[in-house]
């Protein structure tokens, strides 16, 4: 018991941008005059992502992009970016292999590549 309480005591002290996430992809379709798919998205992305990288909740990497809030301006216009992109390429494939080969390109990591896709894909459907 005693134990339990001070990790979540450390992680609330030590990472606290991680916390407020899921609360700033709710407020995500006012603020940033999201879609329905692009929140879905954003929250497909945060429940993938948060649990293998500590502190990076949308993972995004970059140094400049540090903090919760950050994180989600910037995966949502990561997202947008690459919807353009699909959509000037002819929508070849389904937008989720697209979207893959920016957040984890499979020449860099292939097999990180296909568990993204059917992560996000498996998270887009419940």
């Amino acid at each position: 018991m005693r134990l339990s309480i001070l990790v979540l005591l450390f992680f609330f002290i030590f990472e606290p941008k991680v916390w407020a996430c899921p609360s700033e992809i709710d407020r995500t379709p006012e603020k940033y005059k999201a879609s329905l798919y692009e929140v879905r998205l954003l929250r497909a992305i945060y429940k993938h992502e948060s649990s293998q990288h500590r502190g990076y909740c949308m993972a995004v990497l970059s140094s400049e992009y540090n903090g919760c809030r950050a994180q989600v301006k910037q995966a949502l216009n990561i997202i947008r970016q690459e919807w353009r992109r699909y959509e000037n390429n002819g929508r070849q494939g389904k937008f989720v292999n697209h979207l893959a080969n920016r957040y984890c390109p499979a020449r860099w990591d292939k097999q990180g590549n296909k568990n993204w896709k059917r992560g996000i894909r498996k998270l887009l459907e419940t």
